[in-house]
């Protein structure tokens, strides 16, 4: 019952109501003061304002938490579809690691005696299977397979990226604020790099310390830009910072804090999330 009555359906249907009565006993109560006082009928108009506001700011707060509700669900839905995507590759990886220690055998029985040309044989051979052997980030299996994820987005946009990561898999952390977090912090750099033309370099550092997740994220960003709380302003008028604001609000609700700062054609973006036990 208390779930009906705090849904967005019932506290439209009672802004209204108190909307409706108020269009029709204003009119009333101005009449019936003009001839004569009425505390009553001034009593009631208060009250009524006091009921449409009450509803007003309910129906804006239920709103609110629906739509963080519908946000978090969105996320989660992405998370499951990124951390499928990883255990297709890891699976993949694997089978392509044992057709690689095949191919080694073969090239080993025909390929020269000295040391120096094996060597290079090997190193040959890793190179042209590195993209499907290598998928593995950290131990953590949520920023693993997004950072998995994220280096396929980059790579198919010609991106110079570096992932360097150290997170435990026991992390006591949300999995939706290290999404939330990490996501949109990524998603930044990948569009300030692809904003212009010059060298497109994204590095990634991720790390613990003192039951904090410390996530770094640089990269190259077009001339003259400068950011600020939620956004970005530029010359060209493009948007980097999308997602800041969220990032921010993320860090806070984990007692954690956020910053960036420009050094020449470099933004450094740095995001802190207290572990749920700290």
């Amino acid at each position: 019952m208390k779930k009906r009555f705090s849904s967005p359906r019932a506290n439209v249907a009672m802004y209204l109501l108190s909307e409706a009565a108020l269009t029709v006993l204003i009119p009333l109560a101005n009449q019936t003061i003009r001839n004569t006082f009425a505390p009553g009928w001034v009593l009631c108009v208060l009250v009524l304002f006091c009921a449409s506001g009450f509803f007003a700011i309910r129906l804006i707060r239920t709103l609110l938490d629906k739509m963080q509700e519908d946000a978090r669900k969105e996320v989660l839905r992405a998370q499951a579809a990124i951390q499928k995507e990883h255990v297709l590759a890891t699976m993949k990886a694997e089978q392509d690691m044992v057709r690689l220690q095949k191919k080694l055998k073969e090239m080993m029985k025909d390929a020269p005696q000295d040391e120096a040309s094996r060597r290079t044989k090997i190193d040959e051979l890793l190179h042209e299977e590195a993209d499907s052997l290598f998928v593995n980030y950290c131990p953590h299996k949520i920023v693993d397979a997004l950072l998995y994820h994220k280096s396929l987005i980059m790579k198919s946009n010609n991106i110079d990226y570096s992932i360097v990561a150290a997170v435990p898999a026991n992390l006591d952390l949300d999995g939706y604020a290290i999404l939330s977090v990490l996501s949109n912090l990524i998603d930044n750099a990948i569009e300030a790099v692809l904003a212009h033309d010059g060298e497109r370099i994204i590095d990634i550092h991720l790390h613990t310390r003192a039951n904090v997740l410390v996530c770094q994220v640089e990269n190259t960003v077009p001339p003259h830009t400068s950011l600020i709380k939620g956004r970005s302003t530029k010359k060209d008028s493009q948007q980097h910072g999308l997602g800041l604001a969220i990032i921010e609000h993320t860090c806070k609700m984990h007692h954690g804090m956020f910053s960036h700062e420009m050094q020449g054609n470099r933004c450094r973006c740095t995001a802190m999330l207290c572990e749920n036990s700290a």
